[in-house]
């Protein structure tokens, strides 16, 4: 009888694992974290967020957003609530990540360019200085490995706060064992802290 080598043996089994976390939607929460917030320097509202997202069916870079179907017949509701794609250990399109409560990117964005906001001393709320949020990039995606995966999220968005726009990035990743929920968002975590902390250096 043959018997696996153990290095064989647990590398199948974390094959297996993976493939059972990648089928179907996983929810995963963007946790926008709070910050020091200085002395109001003035007021400003966010006038509109708009998602500029594109998708592409069976993409060649998992950075690409993509769905697990045809990407040209999602609605314009329907894409705001994708994330991610998950992969399974050959680097196949699986399953998507998703926000959690039919959340929507436009939202989230809205909180993320908030938190900045009030961090450069802002009080963002109905009145004041117009800012515009155009969406290029809010997708998280798997890179799979021999003995770890990884997990990274990436946001681009122009922001304009009165005459001023500026292009903006934030990168997250995570290397792990599996692609839990948890390790998802921990992903995400360190992207929306990268994007705020360079908004804030781009003197927003």
């Amino acid at each position: 009888m043959n018997i696996l080598p153990a290095s064989r043996l647990l590398l199948l089994i974390t094959c297996l694992s993976s493939v059972s976390c990648v089928i179907g939607k996983r929810e995963a929460a963007v946790k926008v974290p709070a910050g020091t917030h200085p002395a109001s320097k003035g007021a400003a509202r966010i006038a509109s967020v708009q998602d500029a997202r594109s998708f592409q069916n069976q993409p060649s870079d998992p950075s690409t957003p993509s769905i697990d179907g045809d990407a040209s017949a999602l609605t314009p509701a329907q894409r705001e609530n994708y994330i991610g794609r998950q992969r399974n250990g050959y680097g196949k399109g699986m399953g998507e990540v998703i926000l959690p409560a039919n959340g929507t990117v436009t939202a989230k964005m809205g909180e993320i360019v908030t938190e900045a906001l009030a961090r450069r001393g802002y009080n963002v709320g109905s009145s004041g200085t117009p800012v515009s949020v155009k969406i290029r990039q809010f997708w998280g995606w798997m890179s799979p490995g021999m003995w770890a995966i990884t997990l990274e999220a990436r946001i681009q968005a122009d922001v304009g706060v009165g005459g001023r726009t500026a292009a903006l990035e934030g990168h997250g990743r995570n290397v792990c064992q599996a692609a839990t929920t948890a390790n998802w968002e921990l992903a995400y975590e360190r992207a929306v802290t990268d994007f705020i902390d360079k908004a804030v250096a781009a003197g927003l």
